[in-house]
């Protein structure tokens, strides 16, 4: 993900906030938003959610 892929809106991060307003409904109650990035039309998203044993 190069500067000018982020600048032309193909690459980039989204912010915590963005993150938030459009999948919070899907986190778990002590679940939180870590990072995000976009890449074309889809968002990938890290969390802090652990899986129980």
């Amino acid at each position: 993900m190069g500067l000018i892929s982020a600048i032309l809106g193909n690459a980039g991060a989204v912010s915590q906030e963005e993150l938030f307003r459009k999948f919070g409904k899907l986190l778990t109650d002590r679940e939180e938003i870590e990072l995000g990035f976009r890449l074309f039309r889809y968002t990938f998203i890290f969390t802090t959610k652990e899986s129980s044993s």
